[in-house]
C-alpha cells in the first residue's frame, strides 16, 4: 500500500466475511469509499500480464492529502492512498498477498499505471 503519509506498507486485506474472495475490507484504508481497477494486461499495452492484479485508490468523494509515497517513487501528484493486490492463478481466481519478491515488478505496473492515469 502507497500511504498518503508517504510510506509503503505491506498490509492484510483480508475478505469481507461470506463474500466472494475478491471482496476486500478496505474501509481502513480508504474510509470515505474505494474505486478499482483490474489489470489484465500491462498498462498502456496488450501485453498479457501472467497473473491479473488490482489497483485500489479512494473515490474522490472527499479532498484527500497528497500521497507522499506516489511523488517520492513516481513523481507524480496523487491523492489518497493506494493500494495494489494480486490475484491468484487456479481454477477460481481469488485475490493474493503480493510476495516480497515481486515488489519491484509491483511498483513498475503501478508507475504504468499511474503514468497512463496522470499523463
Amino acid at each position: 500500500m502507497f500511504s498518503a503519509s508517504g510510506s509503503v506498507e505491506f498490509v492484510w486485506l483480508a475478505p469481507e466475511a461470506k463474500k466472494p474472495a475478491d471482496r476486500l475490507v478496505v474501509h481502513d484504508l480508504f474510509p470515505n469509499g474505494a474505486l478499482s481497477a483490474r489489470l489484465t494486461a500491462f498498462p498502456g499495452t496488450e501485453v498479457r500480464l501472467l497473473n491479473d492484479w488490482r489497483v485500489i485508490v479512494s473515490n474522490g468523494s472527499v479532498a484527500s492529502p497528497v500521497n507522499h509515497a506516489i511523488m517520492r517513487y513516481f513523481g507524480k501528484v496523487w491523492h489518497g492512498n493506494v493500494a495494489l493486490v494480486k490475484y491468484s492463478r487456479g481454477a477460481r481466481m481469488k485475490l493474493n498477498n503480493v510476495p516480497c519478491n515481486e515488489v519491484e515488478y509491483a511498483h513498475l505496473l503501478l508507475a504504468s499505471y499511474v503514468s497512463l492515469i496522470l499523463c
